[in-house]
């Protein structure tokens, strides 16, 4: 609730998280109380009168479509304590009682420091692995390199720019007409995008209108992008500007499609993002998804390139737990985007 912001801030001031969003009271409360399904659940425990531990379950977009039925899904957040209270017996105390008493099935990653904690003390499954992609456009994000391999990649960054502007003019899709727009309503195109896709049985999470309003609320810079065929709807993207590790970003945040698209049209599509990007000064472009979920196969390739956990600040692990009958094989091939979740 309101009353507990002060002491959230408190505890996120402590330490150097690298998440500056958690001592902003603005982000804080859009994050966890202004969603439209409702305030976040709120696990703490305290020492001495204090609070040192915290983890919050939210929902984000709160649906899950599986096998044609809606399940109230909830992304875990912030699981953090203070550094002198970091006792494994904390830490599955606060974790299990958060599990056990949000209702409904639960998503999450992990980043550098909890990933050891869920994969070799509590020894959970990893159900699938989100997949990183992008595309340098400036040469910024390797000026840090050695001398000469930054001058490699830099030559490369620039060889590709070239490449890019030559098959730019070179294809010629006309049978794909391509929207973008600043102005990011979830409009009937795209709820009826979104039914359709139910009644295929494709397993994705469901937005409307007033999450698409919540969840872009914070954004200066957002776009949307609506791919037509034959004068109908059959894909759209969302793309945000975001400021991370000094670099200036153009982030794919949310997808979704109604059919595979061919390698020309894919490229097509990629050519518009890398276009948004430079006319933003962005330094990169970025993404991830799930391999195993064909919308997420419209993203990969050319000319975006895929990028390895080792050049990222952490990999991104995917749990669940409270799936009570579902499938796993289903839940494994869910389409999984940054939307999703609270990461930017």
């Amino acid at each position: 609730s309101e009353n507990d912001i002060t002491d959230f801030i408190d505890l996120s001031i402590n330490d150097n998280l690298r998440s500056e969003g958690m001592k902003d009271q603005k982000n804080v409360r859009w994050k966890f109380i202004e969603n439209p399904l409702g305030p976040a659940n709120y696990f703490f425990f305290k020492n001495k009168d204090k609070i040192v531990g915290r983890i919050l379950s939210a929902q984000y977009p709160g649906r899950l479509v599986l096998n044609k039925k809606y399940i109230t899904y909830f992304c875990l957040s912030d699981l953090y304590i203070d550094k002198n209270n970091r006792q494994i017996s904390n830490l599955k105390n606060l974790y299990f009682k958060c599990i056990n008493e949000t209702k409904g099935i639960i998503f999450h990653s992990s980043n550098e420091n909890s990933e050891k904690f869920y994969t070799k003390i509590l020894g959970l499954k990893v159900y699938f692995k989100l997949f990183s992609c992008g595309l340098p456009i400036s040469t910024k994000p390797v000026e840090s390199y050695k001398f000469l391999l930054s001058i490699f990649y830099k030559v490369l960054i620039k060889c590709n720019n070239l490449f890019i502007i030559f098959i730019k003019n070179l294809l010629n899709a006309k049978k794909l007409k391509i929207k973008i727009s600043e102005n990011l309503i979830f409009d009937e195109e795209m709820e009826n995008l979104l039914k359709e896709n139910y009644d295929k049985g494709e397993s994705f999470f469901y937005r409307d209108k007033s999450f698409f309003k919540w969840r872009y609320a914070i954004y200066k810079k957002k776009f949307l992008i609506k791919v037509y065929k034959q004068n109908e709807l059959i894909g759209y993207l969302t793309l945000i500007k975001s400021n991370v590790l000094n670099l200036k970003n153009l982030i794919l945040l949310d997808f979704q499609f109604k059919k595979s698209l061919s390698f020309i049209d894919k490229i097509k599509i990629k050519l518009e993002i890398i276009n948004i990007g430079k006319n933003q000064n962005c330094d990169t472009i970025y993404t991830f998804g799930n391999k195993k979920n064909k919308m997420f196969l419209n993203i990969l390739g050319y000319p975006f390139f895929n990028l390895p956990d080792k050049i990222l600040p952490h990999s991104n692990p995917m749990f669940v737990h409270n799936i009570g009958n579902l499938d796993s094989d289903d839940i494994e091939k869910v389409n999984f985007t940054i939307s999703d979740f609270d990461y930017f």
